[in-house]
């Protein structure tokens, strides 16, 4: 799976325990109705963010990961889902999109 967005918080990198290690960061898609998407990288992946700054175009592919826990109190049963990025990378035709945006506008900011 993949989302387009604009990287929007990078957090830093959390040493959960000696063996595991996690970074979250947040995008918000070019959706009609943009959505802000909170996204993980583990362990030997939490450098994958360190190239890419606050406020680029970015495409993310990820995988959906589901699960359930069930309360030992009162046996209620709730569900949690997680998005790990694998890959990311530089949203090159939402950058070019804006430049020719700004390389065709005139003075009274018509793109045209």
């Amino acid at each position: 799976m993949q989302v387009r967005g604009v990287l929007i918080l990078k957090k830093d990198v959390e040493q959960v325990n000696a063996n595991f290690k996690k970074r979250l960061f947040v995008i918000t898609t070019y959706d009609r109705f943009p959505q802000k998407i909170e996204l993980q990288l583990l362990n030997n992946g939490v450098d994958k963010l360190d190239p890419f700054d606050e406020g680029d175009a970015i495409i993310v592919h990820f995988n959906l990961q589901g699960r359930a826990w069930t309360s030992p109190k009162n046996g209620q049963t709730m569900y949690f889902n997680t998005l790990n990025a694998w890959k990311i990378e530089h949203d090159i035709e939402e950058n070019t999109q804006e430049d020719n945006f700004e390389l065709n506008s005139g003075e009274d900011g018509v793109p045209f």
